[in-house]
């Protein structure tokens, strides 16, 4: 008796194990399904016109004379929306059954979020990005993917996305939207990406050295519809008696007159008017 007690106890146990073993097995499925749409996340941001865009990353900027340049501010709410405007029109090459759902960039947390969709099933997936820079090129990579809040083994991502790059770089020259202003540096900000210019005295000096006298002729006109712009008559006059210049030439005189915070502001907004 005392033996069948504990036989019948043990199978009781052993059903009981058996049966939640099947039953974890059977929910699995739905925990995962149900974590997965728990944790996809929802953006938000302030849609932007993306079609004059350029104007309106250009259109309060100023020059600062203390470091000789300008800083254009590409908020969180103008990436987003170049990228939304900018996914419909392009053709991924994704499966029939694979959709994406939202593409955002969160500048403050510097990671790129896709969520998708895989027959009923989301996945939000995102990635840190890191972003390098010498005197020539910019470097844009992806790295420490994650399935909501799962880490993905790199060698995972890199089997899915079979060999294709997680590293794009572009030259700087390419993202040169000011006139006579060059990429000086690019940096992350909690509210979106600056880009620091300063001015190209060689784009500039290209342009004075071949005719001086018909610039200073040209500026003599530009002066005398804007007195803010007097201090510059100095470079009129040796313009119009130079025949040769030098870089260093044209260094110093830019110099001089963009420490001077008026005509400062009133070549940048000749040269955002386009009249420069």
């Amino acid at each position: 008796m005392y033996n069948d007690y504990y036989e019948i106890s043990f199978k009781k146990i052993l059903k009981w194990i058996l049966a939640i073993i099947i039953l974890v097995i059977l929910l699995s499925p739905v925990a995962v399904i149900t974590y997965l749409n728990v944790n996809t996340p929802v953006f938000s941001y302030k849609y932007i016109s993306t079609q004059n865009l350029m104007q309106q990353l250009t259109s309060s900027v100023e020059f600062n004379s203390a470091t000789k340049g300008i800083t254009v501010r590409v908020t969180s709410d103008m990436i987003n929306s170049y990228i939304d405007d900018e996914i419909k029109k392009m053709d991924l090459g994704l499966p029939e059954k694979i959709e994406i759902l939202d593409v955002h960039v969160d500048t403050q947390q510097g990671r790129a979020f896709v969520n998708l969709k895989a027959y009923f099933l989301k996945l939000p997936i995102s990635a840190a990005i890191t972003l390098k820079q010498t005197d020539t090129t910019v470097t844009i990579s992806f790295s420490g993917f994650k399935l909501a809040d799962l880490p993905l083994k790199q060698e995972w991502v890199d089997k899915f996305l079979k060999g294709q790059k997680l590293t794009y770089s572009m030259r700087l020259s390419e993202l040169d939207v000011v006139p006579y202003f060059k990429i000086k540096s690019i940096n992350w900000k909690a509210n979106g990406i600056d880009v620091f210019y300063e001015v190209d005295y060689q784009q500039i000096y290209n342009q004075l050295r071949r005719r001086p006298d018909r610039i200073a002729a040209e500026l003599t006109q530009i002066i005398e519809k804007n007195q803010a712009l007097a201090p510059m008559l100095d470079l009129v006059t040796y313009l119009a008696n130079t025949d040769e210049l030098t870089l260093n030439e044209i260094k110093y005189y830019l110099d001089m007159l963009l420490e001077n915070q008026q005509v400062a502001d009133a070549l940048i907004d000749m040269v955002k008017s386009g009249q420069l």
